[in-house]
């Protein structure tokens, strides 16, 4: 009995959510399937060089669960730093790819010219790059300087309804303006399947976009500072009419699911445990959700029907919307992937960008409107260059930027830097977890922030108004 109350309070007082000797048995035995089945399904493919992507592959999954090896020494839980992170990029760079890692790549639609031998060579380059970002990301860590921590001195949640109810009043006419700038609802799901930079034309300006966005930022904080917020239909209603409102200003799939992240992870860090059953059934629904929003933002029929006789197959959404999800998710993972051209073409084709896209962070806070030719993100300059496509983002991912910018010395100085970032972020919510609204920053950080500009602008403009609505929402300590 003792003994049972013991390993409880263990389990209670990791600040990361401790993983169990029989969860790490079971994520061991499952990663060990997996690999042994890719591999004996590569075995038997006929592709050229594929062999060489399973022995990169290997190499990029083996790094990427070294923290977990670590953690049963160290004590680290679910949601450390490195652990997390690791284990995020493993469901979103590793798993969506089984089948390139199979079959191997037989066609890029920026490399046409390429045979499926060199396609494959790059791919297992590319693979290897990746694993030896992540031990720069290790090293990094290991060595970080003790880098200031800043003491946010945050409460309870004052008067959290009225408050989000106002931020939600902001964010209706901000919607109601861009409805307005477009002609109307019908223009509006026109623009849906537009690229970012046409629709924030449309709009007369992304601060429109940024200002919808607020009533979700809002709710995560109120979420995560008041336990009765879960038990709230008010909070509920709030929560869905946010998503609801992103999605219909941006078209955008993943500003419906991280949100819904944000909460998973709120809740599973205060409560020191993780819902696996509701993640797995989340996933379900997050995949079905890609493909099915995917058809509703391109179907041009709603224009000039109602939704009840549009031509998106309502019927059939549970399985067409999740195999169209998969087939989305696949598409950005080989034959549109953003990183094969850069390794294929710079910097003999295409020269260094020498840090022309990490400049456009420091160009953020400036509107396009005053600056005209300030600094492009990777994603965009990836879409010019390289898929000549001037209004699609296609990111090649924080490797790909790297190694664009400056070459192997472009992932040394990048990737070291993101482990110092990781070992500060979590010293900066060690030191002020009893201030609730910082596992809403932290969840927050670990899910969306990576060294990539695409993603560091999805951070910095989640982040910041986070942290500004949190004091807005809350009390200060000694109020």
């Amino acid at each position: 009995m003792r003994n049972a109350l013991a390993s409880v309070q263990e389990e209670n007082s990791n600040p990361y959510v401790q993983i169990t000797a029989s969860q790490w048995a079971l994520g061991g035995v499952l990663l060990l399937v997996y690999l042994l089945t890719i591999g004996t399904l590569n075995v038997s493919s006929g592709s050229p060089n594929v062999h060489l992507v399973y022995i990169s592959f290997l190499a990029k999954t083996a790094l990427l669960f070294a923290p977990f090896l670590i953690a049963r020494v160290k004590g680290w839980g679910w949601f450390h730093p490195l652990v997390f992170t690791s284990l995020w990029l493993f469901v979103r760079q590793v798993l969506p790819k089984s089948g390139l890692f199979v079959d191997g790549l037989s066609y890029h639609e920026a490399l046409p010219g390429y045979t499926e031998a060199s396609l494959n060579l790059l791919v297992a380059y590319g693979l290897g790059l990746q694993a030896f970002a992540l031990g720069i990301t290790y090293l990094g860590y290991a060595t970080a300087p003790r880098f200031k921590v800043p003491s946010l001195s945050l409460a309870k949640p004052s008067r959290p309804l009225l408050k989000t109810i106002l931020i939600g009043g902001i964010a209706g006419l901000a919607f109601y303006r861009i409805v307005s700038a477009v002609g109307g609802i019908g223009q509006l799901i026109l623009l849906r399947g537009a690229g970012l930079i046409g629709r924030t034309k449309a709009y007369g300006g992304g601060q429109w976009i940024f200002l919808v966005e607020q009533l979700t930022n809002a709710c995560v904080i109120w979420f995560a500072t008041d336990d009765r917020a879960v038990k709230r239909l008010s909070f509920w209603g709030l929560f869905v009419l946010s998503l609801a409102l992103v999605f219909g200003a941006t078209g955008s799939r993943s500003g419906v699911l991280f949100p819904v992240l944000f909460l998973l992870l709120i809740w599973s860090i205060r409560h020191h445990r993780i819902p696996f059953k509701t993640i797995g059934g989340a996933a379900v629904v997050g995949i079905f959700l890609i493909g099915f929003l995917g058809e509703l933002r391109g179907d041009r029929s709603l224009l000039t029907k109602p939704f009840s006789e549009s031509t998106t197959d309502v019927s059939a959404s549970p399985i067409e919307g999740f195999s169209e999800g998969i087939r989305t998710i696949a598409e950005y993972s080989g034959s549109a992937e953003g990183m094969y051209p850069i390794l294929a073409r710079v910097p003999d084709e295409e020269s260094l960008l020498l840090g022309k896209s990490y400049a456009s962070l420091l160009a953020l806070p400036i509107p396009r409107a005053i600056w005209l030719n300030k600094p492009e993100a990777a994603g965009t300059l990836a879409g010019q260059v390289f898929f000549d496509s001037p209004g699609r983002g296609v990111p090649p991912g924080s490797v790909g930027e790297a190694y664009w910018n400056f070459h192997l010395l472009g992932i040394i100085a990048v990737f070291l830097a993101w482990g110092w970032f990781l070992k500060w972020t979590g010293r900066v919510y060690l030191e002020n977890r009893e201030s609730e609204a910082v596992i809403a920053f932290y969840a927050v950080t670990i899910l969306i922030a990576r060294p990539h500009t695409p993603t560091l602008y999805e951070w910095i403009l989640t982040l910041l108004p986070m942290v500004v609505l949190a004091y807005f929402i809350l009390q200060r300590k000694g109020d």
